[in-house]
């Protein structure tokens, strides 16, 4: 048994592999859409678990879960990959230097672009107004910077060591299902200022202690 399944563990991760390296702008797309998406439904579980005495809502927000599938679509399939080329390109070696340089270049340019995008991306397709996005956005940064650089600094330092390029962005993928449940509940940790009603207020306060306490 043990055999077999080697065997067909072994078959799957060769269909995979070349799939990445046939179509992987397609095959990146598709990983970003499926795992940004699932990340948007257990972020959306963890919120509707703690406010179940707060609000009877228990339904899943689809436009908010196809909202992130898109956001997938894009940063996976399209800003992952090129931003990985062009910091490979300018620091092609493997010394220990160049691989910090490129995780703290990482996290400080595509890092923060893909985090603003997200969150300010989500709040929009999900019809918050743009002023309360913008807002919303620019005083959840600085706390969205510092936790990434706390998750993903040594994910990069592992990435950039041993990692191949074609493989990175679906690894990468991988790991933002966990990052983007967390992106996925502070972009829609607010009450948007013309939509302000006490029986929604609730939500913001327990997201946000929830999301302090997991993270800190």
């Amino acid at each position: 048994l043990s055999g077999n399944t080697m065997v067909v563990a072994s078959g799957w991760a060769s269909i995979l592999t070349n799939a990445i390296k046939k179509r992987p702008t397609i095959f990146n797309s598709a990983t970003g859409a499926v795992l940004f998406a699932s990340s948007d439904v257990f972020a959306q579980e963890i919120e509707m678990r703690e406010m179940s005495e707060a609000c009877s809502n228990t339904e899943i927000d689809i436009r908010r879960l196809i909202s992130s599938a898109f956001i997938g679509i894009f940063v996976s399939g399209f800003i992952y990959p090129s931003a990985y080329r062009y910091l490979d390109h300018l620091w092609p070696k493997k010394t220990v230097k160049q691989i910090i340089t490129k995780s703290l270049v990482e996290i400080s340019t595509v890092g923060i672009f893909v985090n603003s995008f997200s969150m300010m991306t989500r709040g929009l397709l999900v019809g918050k107004e743009f002023g309360d996005v913008k807002k919303h956005v620019i005083e959840e940064m600085p706390r969205v910077t510092i936790n990434d650089l706390r998750v993903w600094f040594p994910y990069n330092l592992l990435a950039f060591s041993f990692i191949p390029a074609h493989i990175r962005p679906t690894t990468t993928a991988v790991m933002e299902v966990s990052w983007q449940t967390y992106i996925s509940m502070t972009s829609h940790n607010y009450v948007s200022i013309s939509d302000e009603r006490k029986d929604v207020q609730p939500n913001q306060n327990t997201n946000r202690a929830f999301l302090q306490a997991k993270i800190i």
